[in-house]
């Protein structure tokens, strides 16, 4: 067998033992290999969030730089409406991608754009042409 044939056996094989999956919120969980997990257990994987809300908001701002994503922080709907707006027109979007929630509803429904929910069943059709992912609005 060449190592071509090794790897892919060595793929196959891993692809038969169910990995654990913590995230209950995202839906059932199937054939997880773990029982669901205590906050605290799963907080073990996560990495620290500051002790204070400017610690927390550095990090998270650093954490964001290095990956690359764009944050910003505002103080008001309103000024989180004008700004996504502003990149909406920007960057011409024709359809996003979001989850429910508070701050997500309220500029989904402020944009006036198509939408699909990620947090609901779809299909692959439903997300072709997607041109922004709007996934996380968050609240401090």
């Amino acid at each position: 067998m060449g190592e071509r044939e090794n790897i892919l056996a060595r793929i196959r094989e891993a692809l038969t033992v169910p990995a654990p999956r913590p995230h209950a919120a995202h839906g059932p969980v199937v054939n997880s290999a773990s029982p669901a997990l205590s906050d605290r257990e799963i907080r073990t994987w996560l990495p620290p969030g500051g002790k204070s809300f400017e610690e927390s908001l550095a990090i998270f701002s650093r954490n964001a730089r290095d990956l690359k994503a764009e944050f910003e922080l505002v103080n008001t709907a309103d000024e989180l409406l004008l700004r996504v707006r502003a990149l909406m027109l920007a960057e011409k979007w024709t359809r996003i991608a979001t989850h429910r929630g508070e701050l997500t509803d309220l500029v989904a429904a402020k944009l006036g754009l198509p939408s699909c929910l990620t947090d609901s069943p779809t299909t692959q059709r439903s997300w072709s042409n997607v041109t922004l992912a709007l996934l996380s609005v968050m609240r401090w």
